[in-house]
């Protein structure tokens, strides 16, 4: 398996808008999970594991009405974003 570096989060200025309203949210409400993946099963365990997914399949976040949301990041900054945030 691959083993993945992280690098700093990008400059905001370098996000796509939705991209920044992904980071402010998952700031705010630190809600994440993958494609198929729920997000209260996410842990550092199970990072490795479905880091190709999620890059790939891109990012799953609970809405505040409960529902699920799937969001796409572009390669080069999605690891980074998700890796910051959730201090990994």
């Amino acid at each position: 398996m691959t083993n993945y570096s992280y690098s700093p989060l990008p400059d905001f200025s370098m996000l796509t808008p939705w991209e920044g309203e992904i980071c402010q949210y998952l700031r705010k409400n630190g809600t994440v999970g993958f494609t198929g993946f729920p997000p209260d099963k996410f842990n550092k365990g199970t990072l490795n594991k479905h880091l190709k997914e999620l890059v790939e399949k891109g990012i799953v976040i609970k809405t505040q009405s409960g529902k699920y949301q799937k969001y796409e990041l572009r390669k080069e900054v999605g690891l980074s974003i998700l890796m910051t945030l959730l201090k990994l």
